[in-house]
This record gives C-alpha cells, structure tokens and sequence, in this order.
C-alpha cells in the first residue's frame, strides 16, 4: 500500500507497509486521451535478511532479499533434526520474489537456508 501527495507537478508515493504494490499513473489532458503508466514499487523490512512467506506454508514458499542480494544463489531446507530435505540453485530479484515448491514435505517445522556465495542467511517456517 502506498499514501500518495501531489505537490504541484510532483506526485510523491510513500509506502503504508512492506511489500509489492502496483501503481498506475494516469494523465488526462483537455480534448486528448487519457495516458495510462503502471509500475511496481517494493518496500520490504531491511532489518530483516530474508522474507518467507507465506508461513506458515502448504505447498509454495516465497523468499525474497533486499537490494544487494541479486544473481545465483542456493536455497536449502533442512528438517529440525538438521537433514537437507529440499535444495534448488535460484536467482535472486529484490522485485521478484523466487516461489518454491515445498509441498513434498510433511508436516513440521524447518529451516531455510540461502547462500548468495557473499552470505549465508536462514530463517525458519512452518510447514501445514
């Protein structure tokens, strides 16, 4: 979500929340068609290394990283007892988050490990 506040001839977004939001900017002039632009802004909690969502999860886990974490990286999911159940090499985008499929695992909790080859990040999820 995002507050919008036109000063002027600037409009200026701030983000309500984190997340993906489309925004679609529209300019009428007198007697002429109306010009539509639509485009994405993030905003994403920067404290946070890793965001996995939704979680808990039943069958597709999202995980996206900030802004310096882009390019070839390696997604591992380990059972509480420490097992590698799940591993994908993946491309990280700050704009695009990398949607998993964790639905062969069973029930229980896990954690996700993602090693960008500069830093290795992990957080914990819930599996339905």
């Amino acid at each position: 979500m995002v507050k919008t506040d036109l000063k002027g001839d600037t409009l200026t977004l701030t983000s309500t929340g984190f997340g993906l939001t489309k925004v679609n900017v529209m300019a009428v002039y007198a007697g002429l068609d109306p010009v539509n632009a639509t485009f994405a802004v993030m905003s994403r909690d920067d404290s946070r290394d890793v965001d996995l969502y939704p979680n808990p999860v039943a069958s597709r886990l999202n995980i996206r990283m900030g802004q310096g974490d882009r390019g070839r990286a390696l997604v591992k999911i380990m059972n509480s007892a420490g097992r590698e159940c799940l591993r994908w090499y993946v491309t990280l985008d700050p704009f695009v988050p990398v949607e998993l499929n964790v639905g062969r695992l069973t029930a229980g909790n896990y954690i996700v490990t993602v090693d960008t080859g500069q830093r290795t990040v992990s957080g914990k999820i819930l599996k339905l």
